[in-house]
């Protein structure tokens, strides 16, 4: 990770902070922030196609780990 990456995950992770107030989002506060179903969001984190985890039926998802996940998926080049 380049050092104008570490400062783009920064920047996005204090701003959904500021958007959500909290360090971390359940399934259903994240489904709503990508315009998902919770249960759809439940079901790739159990695929660890999402950041996030499950303990038992609750799934928290940090805030960093969704900064770095966007930072990532924006550098993703379609082939």
């Amino acid at each position: 990770m380049t050092l104008e990456d570490k400062d783009l995950v920064k920047d996005l992770g204090n701003q959904l902070r500021e958007r959500f107030g909290k360090d971390s989002l359940n399934a259903k506060e994240f489904g709503k922030y990508l315009g998902k179903n919770p249960m759809y969001v439940a079901e790739k984190i159990r695929r660890r196609e999402f950041p996030g985890y499950c303990d038992g039926h609750t799934f928290t998802i940090p805030i960093d780990s969704i900064a770095l996940w966007i930072v990532r998926l924006s550098k993703t080049k379609d082939t």
